[in-house]
Parts: structure tokens; C-alpha cells; sequence
């Protein structure tokens, strides 16, 4: 059943290239600033920008951002699944599939580009950098996906994503070297301690890890909560 109600969000990430555009141009950017992390430093000191940078900081969030919005049509998630609930879906099914559609392929998209980034960007340890990036990049994408997922509840035509990735930037962002402590609830926060930036409140990189996977799973049951009656 699952796989019946994920057929329309596939079908419009799929069929739209208009989708693709803003995922393709965030790739890219994060591709060009670890390009310019190589030839600017050294291959320690340029792997470290390039993936705190570019690719955590910048392209992971909105190329998430992008991938939710295609899921759903730019429009709330209520609004999103409403064409098959009126056809006898349940609409905590329906909102589950739309959802891991996002998550998956945020994942999947993230991780890949966080392998190309340790490619582009050089690396003297390039065999655990590059299964660092992929792991990374596959839960940071993941969660982030579950995030705007869960801020499409809010508002007309999901503004409520809008929101939440500016929130991300203002409390997850790190600052004159220090991580505020709402920063473990954001996924940029934790991203970042993950990619070797400051940690929220001196957490260790597992307890980041953990973070991470709590926040994407109370990120899904809130949005199943808040769409349950759509």
C-alpha cells in the first residue's frame, strides 16, 4: 500500500525538470566551493571547508528544502495528499508516504553529493572522508527532510517550511565560535558537529548521531500527528 500512495510524490519529483533545477544548482554550488577549498588550502584544511561549508552549511539544507517542496507540489502537506485520501486513503498512510519519498531521496541525494564534495575538494585520508560524507550526508539529508516535512504542516501553502529552515540558520548556526544550546534541536546544529564544526553544548559526535536520528523520528510522528485528520 505504501508504495501505491509514494507513487505520486514520485511521479512529481519525476516528471517536473522544473524540480530539478534548484537541487541541481545547490549540488553544484557546493561542488565549486570545494573546488575552491582545494586550490586555496591545504588537502586537510580544504576538505574541513568544503564540507562544513559548502556542502553542510549551504547545499544539504536547501537541496532538502527543494526535494520536500517538489514532494509537494509547493503546496502543505494536507493539501499534498488530499487527491488520494478523496480516493479512500488514509490520510496518516498517505502523509507517511509523501514524507519518506522526501526523506529517501534527500537522503540518497545528499549522501552522493557529499561523496563528490571529498572528491572534489582533495583529501589525504580520502577512504574514511569519503564513507564520512556518505553517512553524513544520507542522515543529515534524511533529517532534514523530515524537518520541512513536518513545517509543511504549518501555514498556507506549507509556509511553515519557510520558517523552519530560517530557524535552522539562526539557532543552529555557529557563532564567534560557540554553538547556542537549542542548536541539539536543529538538524544544522548537529550536522555541524558531525562535520567537525562546534558542537551544541560540547556534545560528543555520537551523541550528534543520536540527536540527529531522535529529531527525524519526532519530526515523522508530529507531521503523522498534525495530518491525520486532513
Amino acid at each position: 500500500m505504501m508504495q501505491a500512495l509514494a507513487q505520486l510524490p514520485l511521479a512529481r519529483l519525476t516528471r517536473s525538470p522544473w524540480a530539478w533545477l534548484p537541487v541541481v544548482f545547490w549540488g553544484l554550488v557546493a561542488i565549486v566551493v570545494a573546488f575552491a577549498a582545494r586550490r586555496m588550502g591545504s588537502s586537510g584544511g580544504g576538505i574541513d571547508r568544503a564540507l562544513l561549508g559548502g556542502f553542510g552549511s549551504v547545499a544539504m539544507p536547501l537541496l532538502s528544502f527543494a526535494v520536500v517542496g517538489a514532494t509537494l507540489s509547493s503546496d502543505s502537506l494536507k493539501t499534498a495528499i488530499r487527491p488520494v485520501v478523496a480516493l479512500g486513503a488514509s490520510p496518516a498512510h498517505a502523509a507517511l508516504a509523501t514524507v519518506l519519498t522526501g526523506m529517501l531521496t534527500s537522503a540518497a541525494l545528499s549522501g552522493m553529493l557529499g561523496i563528490v564534495v571529498v572528491l572534489a575538494a582533495g583529501s589525504a585520508h580520502v577512504a574514511s572522508d569519503l564513507v564520512s560524507a556518505l553517512w553524513i550526508g544520507a542522515l543529515g539529508g534524511a533529517c532534514y527532510a523530515a524537518w520541512f516535512s513536518f513545517g509543511a504542516t504549518f501555514g498556507q501553502r506549507g509556509a511553515g517550511r519557510a520558517t523552519l529552515l530560517v530557524f535552522d540558520y539562526l539557532f543552529g548556526a555557529t557563532s564567534g565560535g560557540t554553538v547556542s544550546a537549542i542548536a541539539l534541536l536543529t538538524p544544522r546544529g548537529n550536522v555541524h558537529s558531525l562535520l567537525g564544526g562546534v558542537s551544541p553544548s560540547d556534545i560528543s559526535q555520537r551523541t550528534s548521531s543520536v540527536a540527529l536520528i531522535l529529531l527525524t523520528a519526532a519530526c515523522v510522528l508530529f507531521t503523522l500527528r498534525r495530518t491525520r485528520t486532513a
